[in-house]
């Protein structure tokens, strides 16, 4: 069946119509009506929208920011645990029986 050729009338076959002029301009005009009001492509625009060029960079710059406060906030913390082990390991040196179970749960804790 794949070796057959078409018949030959059907090749000859054709309808003969005359041709609108505005057939083309009408249908691309019906094809961006319907792609303008479909939902996707609504959607679509909205993220084109928040993601063109001149709004990546700000918000790519308020993510560096965000990044680096959560960094420094983090390093602060763990800055004054370390002060805090520090006081309690050179108060325990000078008095250990007195430090003994703060020590020990400050361990424990890490």
């Amino acid at each position: 069946m794949k070796d057959e050729k078409p018949i030959p009338e059907l090749e000859e076959w054709k309808i003969d119509l005359p041709e609108d002029p505005h057939f083309h301009s009408a249908v691309w005009r019906e094809i961006a009506m319907r792609d303008a009001t479909s939902p996707a492509n609504r959607l679509r625009d909205i993220l084109d929208h928040l993601l063109i060029p001149r709004l990546a960079i700000p918000a790519a710059s308020v993510a560096i920011l965000v990044v680096f406060l959560g960094a420094s906030l983090h390093g602060l913390r763990n800055r004054e645990k370390a002060w805090e082990n520090l006081g309690l390991v050179y108060s325990s040196a000078i008095d250990p029986i007195s430090h003994t179970g703060a020590i020990s749960s400050s361990l424990s804790d890490h």
